[in-house]
């Protein structure tokens, strides 16, 4: 992902377009709201004004407590092989991770995949827990991170018919989700 100096990112809440996230390089340079987003939406952070400059601090701490600190975090970024100074690679690789409405991506294209929910092999959680070496932030060649913190956590969705599960496409992060 990295290569070009200049490169962006869409930040979105469901299908809209929030702001766009510009990088020099692999480091976050400035956030930017959409016209749209400052005339209907709201400030994210007291940080991050609606209608003033924000300061590349302030953008690069708002992003970063997306994601999860300490083990979980290091273990994805070791699996994707991702320097932690590279906050392009990570958010454009992990952006459909974040938690909570806000997802991180090249392009809307990639938040219109259709819902899909993989079930959670409990036998394979419960071995997971019990090893002082877990790794809860890889299921089946993909990265799952959690809720940010220090402690793991393991976002799963509860589907009404096949249990504990990961949800994908149209259902991450949207509410979109069959559960009762």
């Amino acid at each position: 992902m990295a290569g070009s100096e200049h490169q962006s990112l869409g930040l979105y809440m469901g299908q809209q377009h929030v702001a766009t996230v510009h990088f020099e390089y692999t480091r976050i340079h400035r956030f930017e709201y959409t016209a749209q987003w400052k005339e209907e939406g709201f400030a994210l952070s007291p940080h991050l004004p609606l209608h003033s400059q924000i300061t590349e601090k302030a953008a690069n701490l708002f992003l970063r407590n997306m994601f999860p600190e300490g083990n979980m975090f290091d273990k994805a970024l070791q699996y994707l092989a991702i320097s932690r100074e590279n906050h392009f690679a990570i958010l454009g690789k992990l952006g459909l991770e974040a938690p909570g409405a806000l997802a991180m991506v090249q392009s809307i294209e990639q938040l219109q995949q259709p819902a899909q929910f993989e079930a959670l092999d409990l036998d394979e959680l419960a071995k997971r827990l019990n090893n002082n070496d877990r790794n809860l932030a890889v299921w089946n060649g993909k990265v799952r991170l959690s809720a940010a913190g220090v402690q793991d956590k393991l976002n799963v969705m509860q589907h009404p018919t096949h249990g504990l599960g990961f949800a994908d496409g149209a259902w991450v992060s949207t509410g979109n989700t069959p559960c009762k």
